[in-house]
């Protein structure tokens, strides 16, 4: 449509999709099929770069990745608009909410509940979550992992006994979009492990978007997106470097601060970044810079 009738073209990537679809090994390129499958997508890839009027992208890191490539044309600007949550829906977290939360999941009010939200396996680290719970385990004894997923049960169940974790210290739910707020805010902090590749600089996870603008700390890996410079700046968790033991008890001993951490002033410093509203308008302004005035 642009080569033909001069239509405007804005570029909207998502991501590094084709080389996720490698990383993941959902397209092994010792396959000659897939091989030629992926770089028939790169070549795509460079195309849409090459020929946009504008791109978007969902992390600064992948900004920065894509004006290394020689397929970028320099001339096209580059946005970045990260995934947004519903501040309305995804509201402040407060002390009757989280009672309101428990009661609700027959989770003790006493306890600290670790919560996970989304699928597991694939992309989301399980085994690293769990070994995680399992270190905070040892300080907190009565504490409770709840995963908010739509992934089957026996998924997690079954690598209990490999960290020995009891099927009683996890809580499993799913949860329909409105129901996933109250569920949430029955928890103390929020843990999301994701594998950090390549194309994962690219990923701007929409369940941190959702847990930050509840006031809910984190505690997240590095490598993914800009995870790392969001949680830090807004003061919203901790980072994990590595998976080994000394990183799990480290990030055992900063769960008090995290208990401690400012709800409002979580939500706050992510607000900006990731509200709908906010996103909205980014997405307005380049139209506008697209189109030209109207």
């Amino acid at each position: 449509m642009k080569e033909r009738f001069g239509i405007k073209f804005l570029f909207d990537m998502r991501g590094f999709w084709a080389d996720e679809k490698r990383d993941a090994g959902s397209w092994n390129l010792k396959n000659p099929i897939f091989s030629r499958v992926y770089k028939y997508y790169k070549k795509r890839e460079m195309q849409y770069l090459n020929n946009a009027d504008y791109i978007i992208s969902l992390t600064e890191a992948g900004k920065k990745e894509m004006l290394k490539w020689n397929s970028y044309n320099k001339k096209v600007p580059i946005q970045v608009i990260p995934c947004c949550a519903d501040m309305s829906v995804f509201s402040l977290t407060s002390k009757q909410d989280k009672l309101e939360g428990r009661k609700l999941l027959s989770l003790d009010k006493n306890s600290l509940v670790i919560s996970y939200l989304g699928s597991v396996g694939a992309w989301y680290m399980l085994d690293e979550m769990l070994e995680m719970f399992r270190y905070i385990k040892m300080s907190y004894p009565t504490a409770v992992f709840l995963f908010i997923t739509h992934s089957r049960p026996e998924l997690i169940l079954s690598r209990l006994s490999y960290h020995s974790l009891n099927p009683n210290d996890i809580k499993i739910v799913e949860a329909k979009r409105t129901e996933v707020p109250k569920f949430i805010k029955a928890s103390d902090i929020n843990i999301s492990f994701i594998k950090a590749a390549y194309s994962k600089i690219s990923s701007s996870p929409t369940k941190l978007a959702e847990v930050l603008a509840m006031g809910i700390p984190v505690i997240c890996n590095a490598g993914v997106g800009d995870v790392d410079d969001i949680v830090t700046k807004a003061n919203a968790g901790i980072i994990m470097k590595d998976f080994n033991k000394e990183d799990y008890e480290n990030a055992v001993k900063c769960i008090p601060d995290l208990l401690n951490a400012d709800a409002s002033s979580i939500r706050n410093n992510i607000c900006d970044l990731f509200s709908l509203e906010y996103g909205v308008t980014l997405y307005s302004e380049t139209y506008q810079k697209v189109l030209g005035p109207s």
